[in-house]
């Protein structure tokens, strides 16, 4: 039996990499544009490991990230990172999907 680890919100690819030294398979999520270049290139060799550009919700949708590309990249509002004591937020858009394969309230 094939055993398979699931990161949701891939990042850099750390939980990837120490996954994949027990399991044979990685599936990443990861709907930061800027996070899921870096992980592509990380991976791209790397026949183990499937990567998704896209987070998970319960909704196909589009959700505004802030501090995109930052350690403390966020989808809330609220949260600041600061940079040399100024208050920064950055933000954009990220793609989520809806997994057919997940049972909604709709099931």
């Amino acid at each position: 039996m094939k055993t398979i680890y699931i990161d949701i919100g891939s990042r850099g690819g750390q939980q990837i990499e120490w996954a994949l030294r027990s399991v044979d398979y990685a599936y990443g999520f990861e709907p930061s544009p800027l996070s899921y270049d870096e992980i592509s290139r990380i991976f791209a060799n790397n026949p183990k490991v499937i990567l998704h550009p896209f987070g998970l919700w319960n909704q196909t949708c589009k959700i505004e990230m802030f501090n995109e590309g930052a350690a403390g990249g966020t989808i809330f509002r609220d949260y600041y990172q600061s940079k040399k004591g100024k208050a920064v937020q950055k933000k954009s858009r990220l793609n989520v999907k809806l997994s057919k394969a997940w049972p909604t309230a709709e099931s």
